[in-house]
């Protein structure tokens, strides 16, 4: 048994706290029984130093002074460092705590975001189906404008129209998601009336919607000018969709986009004390993971417009890697989409998986 074995002092403490109180008091004992012994060593004599209850208490009362000063002092101490785990403790539960509340509610939000989806219907269709549809609506409405586009800058014009990428997606997208129509005109208008050439693209959509009017769209008066604008087969393949295309989906997205623009905020702004920057990532992922390839190519589409230009603001694509899933050759029809993501150098900020699946056969 080792009197310093700080191993086993911690496993007995009361034990050894008896046996070093023992052997203090035998200490001062000892030393009392000495100093009042005739003298052992020439010079030193203490028989003369007065009653023998002064020379013990002058001898033996600093000693255990000194020792209940030191023992004060260590019980200060042991309480000082006991309150200090325990404010430590305490601090670490309330950031446990406050971290599982926001995990909690970011699976919440993602819930619902499925839920969303799932109970996202359009005439018969419903759920992810809901987004393949729109996404082909989609897809039929950019191609309109392309072919627009196309045509009048083939005519004889003084100023031709010199449109971005970004500004075509845009443009489709206000007809795609606002619809066609007496309330529609009021809400693109608004966005799209500085853009060159608006009334051609709002008149050539209200002539379209006019023929899907029809059981046969060819009978339309209104035919033979989609034809010249090369838009015409556009008008079957809306047709083909089954339901009424060009009416909006403002209903339907608005809420969609709403929460999940929320959930990247959210996520985006906890402190990381509470959530660490590849928690946050992979929470997103998880999101990211329920997500069909239609899904991404809208998110995709609507971070280019209007509508969506925060989620573009925030780096929120591309710092969790949204919509790495899209198939590219889906999306080509809307421009080179890797010309939207890139860094400070011009370097891609993050790899598709598409590319990923093209290296494995080559």
């Amino acid at each position: 048994m080792s009197l310093f074995n700080l191993e086993a002092i911690n496993k007995k403490p009361f034990f050894y706290g008896f046996i070093y109180l023992v052997i203090i008091w035998v200490v001062i004992f000892a030393f009392v029984w000495l100093f009042t012994r005739p003298s052992v060593f020439p010079g030193l004599v203490l028989t003369n130093t007065g009653q023998i209850g002064d020379t013990i208490g002058g001898i033996s009362n600093p000693i255990i002074g000194g020792i209940s000063a030191i023992a004060t002092f260590l019980a200060f101490l042991m309480q000082y460092l006991a309150n200090r785990v325990h404010t430590r403790q305490f601090s670490e539960q309330a950031t446990s705590q406050e971290a599982d509340n926001h995990r909690n509610k970011l699976l919440y939000l993602i819930k619902q975001n499925r839920s969303i989806v799932e109970n996202m219907t359009l005439q018969k269709h419903k759920g992810v189906r809901c987004l393949k549809k729109m996404f082909d609506e989609y897809r039929i409405t950019h191609s309109i404008i392309e072919n627009i586009i196309n045509s009048l800058n083939g005519a004889e014009q003084s100023k031709k129209i010199d449109l971005s990428d970004e500004e075509k997606i845009n443009i489709a997208y206000m007809f795609f998601y606002n619809g066609v129509g007496a309330t529609s005109d009021k809400l693109n208008k608004e966005i799209l009336e500085k853009c060159h050439s608006f009334e051609y693209f709002d008149a050539t959509f209200k002539s379209i919607q006019e023929c899907l009017k029809l059981r046969d769209p060819s009978m339309s008066k209104d035919m033979a000018t989609l034809a010249m604008l090369g838009v015409k087969k556009f008008v079957y393949e809306l047709k083909e969709l089954g339901y009424k295309p060009l009416e909006g989906h403002n209903n339907r997205l608005g809420q969609y986009f709403r929460n999940f623009f929320h959930i990247l905020d959210y996520t985006d702004s906890v402190d990381e004390k509470y959530l660490s920057t590849d928690e946050k990532y992979q929470i997103i992922k998880s999101l990211r993971s329920q997500l069909s390839n239609y899904e991404q190519m809208l998110i995709h589409i609507n971070s280019l417009s209007v509508y969506g230009k925060p989620v573009r603001d925030h780096n929120f694509i591309t710092d969790y890697k949204l919509i790495k899933n899209i198939p590219l050759p889906l999306i080509a029809f809307a421009g080179d989409i890797k010309q939207f993501y890139k860094d400070d150098n011009d370097n891609d900020s993050f790899k598709f998986e598409w590319d990923e699946i093209r290296e494995r056969v080559n």
